[in-house]
């Protein structure tokens, strides 16, 4: 795989959330320091790993409701002395902005530029609501945003009525996708999270022009290497380039008639048509099959954990329609 990792601590645990005790430990630090602490830890073991594959970056989980003023300059600072980029989650809701403006006066993106926290090497998640004003200074400091709209539209944040991803692309805003979380966003595949962008904006304003096909495919390629600073190396097939590719099968019937395999493949197809896939020139993924594992026992055993932790958790499990099984 090809991943940057980080651990996203929190200094802020909101009243209303009700945590065990385990999950507190796991999710909450008891101050500033201690969750600075535990990013400094990460990034003491160096920027990379797997001949730059994996890389490790400043990071905290984010959205106002977690974090203190004291924790976004603090992450900001500690990236600094040690040269890294960092990337959070923020102005992901409307619920998020109205405590931003109760409780500093004004819309997150807002006050993270009052904190001088903002630049180029800032990577961040949602930016669901965002002013014009606030796509401008995300444009002036060279910010980038990983937006998600599987996690947006199956959680109502509200990015249809406003979102401002066609207004930040306009700028030059560097706009990834992500896919926020399997819980939230259903998917991880990128296809899939492109099919949405270029319909979401489209339908919300009644024009078929905004985000094209191609847009959305450069928004998880070229775009997504930008947005995690490495587009020197990987996001576009060019000579010189780590060779990171995708192969998809182009004889099924979803591909016919073939007149524009762009708008084909992002309208049209999902990921059961990847054929092969390469990270950094080596085969881990061919003739529809992993390379490196046995995925018949990975899936099962993710079944049996997802099992075991909804159990933990005293999830109801249950489907809404009444499941007929034939012994």
């Amino acid at each position: 795989m090809r991943a940057v990792l980080g651990r996203g601590v929190t200094d802020i645990l909101p009243e209303s959330q009700t945590l065990t005790d385990e999950m507190r430990t796991a999710l909450w630090h008891p101050s500033t320091e201690a969750a600075l602490a535990e990013v400094a830890g990460l990034l003491s073991r160096g920027p990379e790993r797997a001949n730059g594959r994996i890389r490790l970056w400043a990071s905290i989980y984010g959205l106002m409701f977690f974090t203190s003023d004291n924790l976004f300059r603090g992450i900001r600072k500690l990236a600094d002395s040690y040269g890294s980029p960092i990337a959070y989650h923020i102005a992901s809701s409307r619920e998020e902005a109205r405590l931003s403006k109760s409780r500093t006066g004004s819309w997150p993106l807002t006050h993270l530029d009052r904190l001088d926290v903002l630049n180029e090497s800032t990577l961040l998640t949602h930016c669901t609501f965002v002013t014009n004003e606030e796509v401008a200074l995300l444009a002036n400091h060279g910010t980038k945003v990983a937006f998600c709209p599987g996690a947006a539209m199956r959680l109502a944040k509200g990015t249809t009525q406003v979102g401002k991803i066609p207004e930040m692309i306009d700028s030059g805003v560097t706009v990834s996708l992500g896919a926020d979380g399997a819980s939230s966003s259903g998917t991880f595949d990128p296809v899939r999270l492109a099919c949405l962008t270029a319909g979401l904006f489209k339908d919300a304003r009644m024009d078929p022009t905004l985000v094209p096909a191609e847009t959305a495919l450069e928004m998880i390629t070229i775009e997504g290497a930008k947005a995690a600073l490495a587009d020197d190396t990987i996001g576009s097939i060019e000579e010189g380039k780590r060779a990171d590719l995708t192969l998809y099968d182009t004889s099924g019937p979803e591909w016919a008639p073939g007149h524009d395999l762009v708008r084909t493949l992002i309208y049209s197809t999902d990921g059961r048509s990847v054929r092969t896939v390469l990270v950094d020139g080596q085969i881990i993924y061919d003739d529809y099959q992993s390379t490196r594992l046995n995925a018949r026992e990975v899936i099962d055993s993710s079944c049996e954990v997802g099992a075991r932790i909804a159990k933990r958790l005293g999830l109801d499990t249950r489907p809404r329609w009444p499941l007929r099984r034939d012994n």
